[in-house]
């Protein structure tokens, strides 16, 4: 589940896009988030569009399937590929959902092997060729 945002005012997404309910305390809240324009128009019992929000809530059902080893805070979401960015503050780039439990099975163990470091990130949006960047892989001037 997704915890859509709109300013101040909230929504818990479904994993296939179905807003459920209303939120009235989102700050207390442990689910990740993802924020929307204001103009976004967002009603109870509906399902998302990609660009509302639909297409990061599908990231959870798999996220939770494959164990991911770090909490993820809120998701970056365009039309056509998501970010998730973790507590660390560490990006984890999807690129689009296919072959999302793969992408997310390498980057949970990419994520094992080197941590989850702020500031770098894990690109697995091909998931033959995964980059990793550390804060300390950077070449000083």
């Amino acid at each position: 589940m997704l915890l859509l945002r709109r300013g101040n005012e909230g929504w818990v997404i479904s994993a296939r896009g179905r807003v459920m309910r209303r939120v009235t305390t989102t700050r207390v809240s442990s689910l990740p988030r993802m924020w929307v324009p204001s103009t976004t128009k967002i009603v109870v019992g509906s399902t998302l569009d990609a660009r509302s929000g639909g297409l990061a809530s599908s990231i959870f059902g798999p996220l939770a399937a494959a164990h991911f080893p770090a909490h993820v805070q809120f998701v970056r979401g365009g039309a056509k590929e998501l970010t998730l960015v973790l507590r660390s503050g560490m990006e984890v780039r999807l690129g689009g959902i296919e072959d999302l439990r793969l992408k997310l099975a390498i980057a949970g163990r990419i994520l094992l092997a080197v941590g989850a470091q702020p500031g770098g990130y894990v690109d697995v949006s091909v998931p033959e060729r995964p980059v990793v960047r550390s804060p300390e892989s950077q070449v000083a001037g």
